[in-house]
């Protein structure tokens, strides 16, 4: 009595307790299958019509496992697979069949030398759980969906995705504030990577209901590539929440497209026509372990109210050996009442990146923009397209973008001064700015994440001061009534010498504001700041209008309270003139 009791309470040994000759019928549970004849494997049984694998990869399923010196158990189980096994409570039967009592929990470690039963039937549990997850045959879109999201819906022509975690920061404007989502097809491939064939699958996801059918509203951009692996195609990896591209729910144009020996990319090209423009625009993004990586942006606008239009067509050059492709992006220009024109871009790959030199005639250079002096001179951007309804995405920023502005120090008119802010270095995505005081020629170099996220200042390891993790100042991508929260510490690289920086950001609307640049139709961006240096804490405002078309603001009216001397300082910057390229390529 004492050895049972020991082996009712301990899961896993509970099958091998006092070992047994008697050979064990496989057909004594109907709709289980015995997961092995000899041995501790023979006394266990599992349903595989019960087995299901989650988004996790934790497999559940029934089973019955008989018990020494009479009876059996019949229970729901779970594991992940490698080396944990979770019983969940059941019920401990008679050989007649009927309950005797409850069957406790456990959670084991999976030991294949000591518990051979075990590991004999997590192995055909998991086996089945692989196979669920394979296509049999030819490749089938509709399989794939279900096994990637859910159940099919054949009026819908979509699969029923029931599980979403859209992570918050690709998900900025709340789009699947409910969890439900449609899942269709936008592109299946077939292609040879390695020798290996595969497929890839593109995929686009709706919220379950009516609420992304306005202009500036993007599906949730998928993506999973499958591998055949003899008769089958098995699940090699998944991508479910790559990024939000389109608008009124519509995703663009997408595909696969090899841009070099067994080297792959998705390429994407869109257009829109709103308010007086129309826009075109190819990306192309590279996909690895961590997602998308770009590897090209570019987009051109133009006025259709004026007759005048531009439109792209992307050709790649057949893939090297070694390295990436090349490719040509044909650029035609549509005015009306005369002969349209067509200029050719050439890329090439450098750096991560692909880069042209070529450029439209009449247009700056696309990747080597010339250098700015000090002048006042303003480059002709078009500034009119930029009130939309479309959230505002995160800037293209180049190396040789520059702003000259004049900064007026209300608290102390001596303090004032102008100046010239050019971006200088763009490397992996911190990008180097130096300013350059008008009068006295003093630089300063200060550094951004690609987004405009202060890094930090100064030239050197102990000059200056680093923020971790970028200050966000503005939370792309932007859209009236959007809100959010940053923090960042400060340190001094020399003293070591920390504070705490808070930022609660709002987007007010679209204003237009003057400025001696021009007149401009931006964003009105309204910080309250926060600097916290040990018992003191210093509040502030900065107040911004933000420009799309020059990738940045071109006014701010800053005030901060220094708890020092109880004076509140005031500061209004404004731009004086700017360089950019007139090619827009924020898609």
């Amino acid at each position: 009595m004492k050895n049972f009791l020991i082996c009712s309470f301990v899961l896993l040994t509970l099958a091998a307790c006092g070992k047994s000759d008697e050979s064990i019928d496989p057909n004594r549970f109907p709709g289980f299958t015995q997961t092995g004849r000899e041995g501790d494997a023979a006394k266990f049984f599992v349903d595989l019509n019960s087995v299901i694998r989650d988004r996790s990869g934790t497999v559940s399923f029934n089973m019955v496992r008989v018990v020494y010196g009479g009876g059996y158990v019949i229970q729901n189980a779970q594991t992940d697979c490698r080396n944990v096994f979770q019983g969940n409570e059941g019920v401990k039967y008679k050989d007649d069949g009927t309950s005797e009592a409850k069957f406790p929990s456990d959670k084991i470690n999976i030991d294949t030398q000591t518990q051979p039963g075990i590991s004999a039937l997590i192995k055909l549990v998991c086996d089945k759980a692989e196979e669920n997850r394979m296509i049999i045959g030819a490749f089938d879109d509709i399989k794939a969906l279900e096994i990637l999201y859910g159940p099919y819906q054949p009026e819908a022509k979509a699969a029923l995705w029931s599980d979403m975690q859209v992570p918050h920061q690709i998900d900025t404007n709340e789009i699947f504030s409910e969890t439900d989502g449609l899942v269709s097809v936008i592109a299946s491939n077939e292609f040879t990577q390695t020798g290996v064939t595969k497929q890839i699958l593109l995929t686009s996801t709706q919220p379950n209901g009516d609420s992304n059918q306005c202009h500036g509203c993007a599906p949730l951009i998928n993506a999973a590539i499958f591998v055949k692996v003899g008769e089958k195609w098995r699940v090699e990896a998944h991508y479910p929440y790559l990024a939000f591209m389109g608008t009124y729910g519509t995703p663009p144009s997408m595909s696969w497209t090899q841009i070099g020996a067994d080297k792959y990319a998705i390429v994407v090209q869109s257009g829109d026509t709103h308010m007086g423009f129309n826009w075109e625009g190819i990306s192309i993004n590279e996909l690895g372990n961590n997602g998308l990586t770009p590897l090209l942006q570019m987009s051109i606008s133009d006025s259709f109210e004026e007759g005048e239009s531009y439109s792209l067509h992307i050709a790649f050059d057949p893939a090297p050996a070694t390295g990436y492709s090349t490719f040509k992006i044909s650029v035609k220009h549509k005015i009306t009442g005369q002969t349209d024109d067509v200029t050719t871009l050439n890329y090439t790959f450098k750096d991560g990146k692909y880069i042209t030199k070529d450029h439209i005639p009449g247009e700056e250079p696309i990747s080597v923009p010339t250098p700015i002096t000090n002048t006042t001179t303003v480059a002709p951007v078009s500034t009119s397209a930029a009130v939309t309804d479309k959230p505002v995405v995160a800037p293209t920023i180049r190396v040789g973008d520059s702003y000259t502005f004049e900064a007026e120090n209300v608290s102390n008119s001596k303090l004032s001064y102008v100046a010239t802010r050019e971006v200088t270095a763009i490397e992996d995505n911190r990008l180097t700015m130096v300013t350059t005081n008008a009068k006295s020629g003093s630089e300063r170099t200060t550094y951004y994440d690609r987004t405009w996220g202060y890094l930090g200042s100064g030239s050197g390891d102990n000059n200056g001061v680093s923020f971790s993790p970028a200050l966000k100042y503005l939370d792309f991508p932007l859209s009236p009534g959007k809100k959010w929260t940053a923090q960042s510490t400060e340190t001094d690289k020399k003293t070591g010498h920390q504070r705490q920086h808070t930022i609660i950001g709002m987007v007010e609307g679209w204003e237009k504001v003057q400025v001696p640049a021009g007149e401009f139709e931006a964003l009105k961006i309204v910080l309250k700041t926060e600097v916290k240096d040990g018992d003191k804490v210093s509040p502030g405002s900065d107040v911004s209008w933000y420009v799309p078309a020059l990738r940045r603001s071109v006014k701010s009216e800053l005030s901060g309270l220094d708890v020092s001397t109880g004076i509140v300082e005031k500061k209004i910057i404004r731009l004086l003139s700017y360089h950019v390229p007139t090619m827009s390529i924020d898609l």
